[in-house]
């Protein structure tokens, strides 16, 4: 777990008062947004110490998932709202996912200026 960072202390405040957003008031995203809010914050918390321990390689949200085994329809989320609290940061890099198509790499904002030689092997 993350000791070093609050993430409610963050440097943008957080998201839709710091619960899960959803896209339409009433709609399905809503329903989801509300089941997963008791979990939002150690699912984020667990994502961001996937972050962290990745270094300068860094991860996309799909390798975050997989790694804090969660689905990546709980976990993109939490990414997003990392990437708002300035928590972590594209890197410009990408790595092929799952389905075989491009996503974004990205890394622990502690890391920025460390990720271009920090490309994994393979």
């Amino acid at each position: 777990m993350t000791d070093q960072l609050d993430i409610f202390a963050a440097p943008v405040a957080p998201p839709y008062n710091g619960t899960p957003g959803f896209k339409e008031k009433g709609g399905t995203s809503e329903l989801a947004a509300r089941e997963v809010r008791s979990r939002a914050a150690s699912v984020r918390e667990a994502v961001l110490d996937a972050f962290i321990a990745a270094g300068p390689a860094g991860l996309t949200a799909d390798e975050a998932a997989q790694i804090v085994s969660e689905s990546i329809l709980t976990t993109r989320p939490r990414c997003s709202e990392l990437l708002l609290y300035k928590l972590i940061a594209k890197t410009g890099r990408t790595r092929k996912n799952a389905s075989g198509k491009n996503a974004t790499v990205m890394i622990a904002a502690r890391y920025l200026g460390e990720e271009a030689s920090h490309e994994p092997a393979g």
